[in-house]
């Protein structure tokens, strides 16, 4: 067991009377233990701000024995997941959006260092980087990374990596253990706190099964990333809707493990607190579907009462599939962000 023990790691918190002051159904305190996000001083919550590098993967030079390990583009199994019918409708309009994008050529030039140059002069406060788009895994790689980021003050919010840890026991499994550690080891060396994964899929095998293997995977994981100072997040994904998220991290026995959120509309009041407690990121698409399945602007107001109620500080991390072009899309959601969640 690691030293630190999930009690004194994650207190709890407030959050039952917070949500019912805000007439939002809530659990029960009993028996959740939450991260301790009690209001100190003038600033009881404090968001940053970073752009994910998914937003522009069309740009990026791949390196396909590099990325197959992912869950990006040479991997295949990047994007948001469905949550349900309205998700797939946000998925008919961004794929509708792409269409009509896809006559202009594009252009793959980037690397991550472009990207870090790009949110440097975007003034964000950080980038999330995916391991899809590494050029390299040698040290020096990571070294040059690292100051180039700082060169630029930046913060590396995160790295994204997919695994699939509800598979089934076998060699197929060990292997995607194997490399889920190496990128928590990645993040490591890179200074990165924060390791992002999916909770992965059973492809039509008993789902019951599949997430007791889930939770196996991550309280292994979650060990391997507690000696190495990484905090893993949990990405509702695959066949693991925003609902199903709290009661499966709630049976990880690990204080290095947690829920990262990537969704706007769809997700209800009542999960989004019910996932505060546990939640260590959170990637805000600029456009989702609602419950009639059409796609809208994401309503930044609504999402940032609760973050402000619930004192939640970290990463809101901008992310956009479809939709407008980024040129007029990043600088319009940027202003919104900053002006709603009071980014600092």
């Amino acid at each position: 067991m690691d030293p630190i023990s999930r009690r004194n790691f994650l207190k709890v918190s407030t959050f039952a009377g917070l949500g019912a002051a805000a007439g939002i159904a809530v659990p029960a305190a009993s028996g959740l233990v939450s991260i301790d996000r009690t209001p100190h001083g003038a600033y009881p919550h404090r968001l940053k701000i970073a752009i994910a590098d998914y937003m522009f993967n069309s740009r990026f030079k791949l390196d396909g024995t590099l990325g197959k390990k992912g869950g990006g583009p040479a991997g295949g199994g990047g994007g948001q997941a469905k949550q349900g019918g309205g998700q797939k409708g946000a998925r008919k309009g961004e794929d509708t959006a792409k269409a009509k994008q896809s006559a202009a050529p594009v252009v793959q030039d980037w690397d991550l260092f472009s990207f870090l140059d790009f949110c440097s002069e975007w003034g964000v406060d950080g980038a999330q980087i995916s391991s899809y788009f590494f050029s390299s895994r040698a040290d020096d790689y990571f070294f040059k990374l690292k100051r180039h980021a700082f060169l630029k003050g930046l913060t590396l919010s995160g790295i994204g990596s997919a695994s699939n840890p509800s598979m089934p026991y076998g060699p197929a499994r060990d292997e995607d253990m194997a490399e889920a550690k190496k990128v928590i080891d990645y993040a490591a060396i890179l200074g990165v706190t924060f390791v992002r994964f999916y909770p992965g899929q059973v492809f039509g095998g008993d789902r019951a099964e599949g997430d007791k293997r889930m939770i196996a995977s991550f309280e292994e994981l979650g060990d391997y990333a507690g000696k190495r100072g990484v905090i893993i997040g949990v990405e509702n994904h695959d066949e693991t809707p925003v609902d199903r998220m709290v009661p499966i991290i709630k049976q990880v026995n690990s204080p290095w493990v947690g829920i990262s959120l990537a969704i706007a509309n769809t997700v209800t009041d009542a999960q989004l607190w019910s996932c505060m407690p546990y939640l260590v990121n959170y990637r805000l698409w600029f456009e989702d579907a609602g419950p009639d399945g059409n796609v809208s602007p994401a309503n930044f107001k609504r999402i940032s009462d609760i973050f402000r109620k619930g004192n939640y500080r970290g990463w809101i991390v901008l992310q956009r599939e479809g939709g407008d072009p980024w040129e007029t899309a990043l600088p319009r959601n940027l202003k919104l962000v900053r002006e709603y969640f009071g980014a600092v």
